[in-house]
């Protein structure tokens, strides 16, 4: 009974380990490098490989791997997900256990894998990718390992997802950062209700004479020139109640220069902040 909570307390400290992977990874790289590293060290596996699914090609793509043999690897690199072998993984969602399967694979006889297992990945109850880990010996694999196990993969999942959506949000905001920056116009971005600064586009970095990240640190109603500050103050709260949709605005630029315009005002959503958008030409 001892040894049992022993054991259990164990695999709980291993897939509290994954879950700060999720929090503490700064990349997908990272994140699946730590994921295998702690699962093959931590639960005694000879080696481990990361596998996301590609539904347009029906095919589980290799993204990392530890401990497999270059021959393997350059053999593995991809997974019929419809397979016999491998729909039950990427396409039901339930792990798969198999003893002897390399002996039994054809091309894979001389591995010396003997048991190999997959666990799923999911996000929003959607099969995304997969954990395969393999032993070089027969394993008794309880039903309480099983569980730690899919756990741990839908920890993964989780933290993949995650990761995922954080890429495609930073690669999504280059494109715009490119597009807005190839504007002509002035533009300035900041919160509707705080007034910080969140983005600007060349032109108003140069006019202005602040870098981006100076600027990210300062509130719009910062730009307003002396004693006017109230006054501006007055007009943005009228554009976010949607009563004025235009003025004219003195800012004030970092060598006291001043930017006389009228402004155009768009009240908007960015990175799921409401915003108000300031344009002048």
């Amino acid at each position: 009974m001892e040894a049992t909570l022993k054991d259990r307390s164990y695999e709980l400290e291993v897939l509290n380990k994954v879950i700060s992977a999720g929090y503490i990874a700064r990349n997908m790289d990272e994140l699946l490098d730590f994921t295998l590293t702690t699962v093959l060290n931590s639960l005694d596996f000879n080696g481990g490989a990361i596998y996301f699914v590609n539904e347009e090609n029906s095919k589980a793509a290799l993204h990392r791997s530890l401990g497999f043999s270059n021959a393997f690897i350059e053999s593995a690199k991809t997974l019929p997900i419809k397979s016999k072998t491998f729909r039950k993984l990427f396409i039901d969602g339930k792990t798969i256990f198999a003893e002897d399967y390399m002996d039994r694979s054809e091309g894979h006889k001389e591995t010396g894998i003997k048991t190999l297992i997959g666990v799923p990945f999911f996000s929003k109850q959607k099969v995304i990718g997969g954990l395969i880990l393999s032993l070089k010996e027969k394993r008794v694999i309880l039903k309480d390992d099983l569980v730690t196990l899919e756990a741990i993969g839908r920890e993964v999942g989780t933290a993949v997802a995650k990761m995922q959506g954080e890429e495609e949000l930073l690669a999504s905001q280059k494109n715009l950062q490119t597009i807005f920056d190839a504007m002509y116009d002035f533009f300035i971005v900041f919160d509707s209700e705080t007034g910080a600064i969140l983005n600007v586009n060349k032109i108003a970095q140069e006019k202005l004479g602040y870098t981006i990240k100076e600027l990210q640190k300062m509130s719009f109603f910062d730009l307003s020139i002396k004693g006017k500050k109230k006054e501006l103050e007055s007009i943005i709260k009228r554009v976010i109640s949607g009563k004025i949709k235009n003025s004219f605005l003195i800012l004030e630029g970092k060598s006291g220069k001043k930017n006389e315009d009228n402004f155009v005002f768009y009240n908007a959503k960015f990175t799921k902040r409401k915003v108000v958008i300031a344009r002048c030409g």
